[in-house]
């Protein structure tokens, strides 16, 4: 509605860019769920191309990183807000972002993998 937009784990940054600019948004923030290279590799050109806030878990061992987050923040992206959920195991800085909204939904990174634990 606001055309706000937050990219998660942005590695094909072009592709995300592309991808909100032909919906008319602006992209403001990009979280990694967690710092593997497959994730973050694309912060640089993304943080580049439009000025957006990188945010991550607190402990995340990310270039760049303009917010560290705790289990229990709310980032607010529009008129959505996602409640960060500290979510170790597949690393130990791993966050998942949960909206409460009405069609809830969960931004699970490498938490969940398909026919095995992530």
């Amino acid at each position: 509605e606001t055309g706000e937009a937050l990219a998660v784990d942005p590695l094909e940054w072009r592709l995300c860019l592309a991808a909100a600019r032909k919906r008319g948004w602006t992209i403001t923030q990009i979280l990694n769920t967690h710092e593997h290279g497959d994730h973050t590799g694309g912060n640089a050109g993304l943080v580049s191309a439009t000025g957006a806030k990188l945010l991550a878990h607190s402990a995340a061992r990310i270039p760049g990183v303009d917010r560290g987050l705790v289990a229990g923040e709310v980032i607010r992206v529009g008129r959505l807000d996602l409640e960060c959920l500290d979510t170790p195991g597949h690393t130990l800085a791993h966050v998942c972002l949960l909206s409460h909204d009405d069609r809830p939904a969960l931004f699970s990174g490498d938490t969940l993998f398909n026919a095995g634990a992530g």
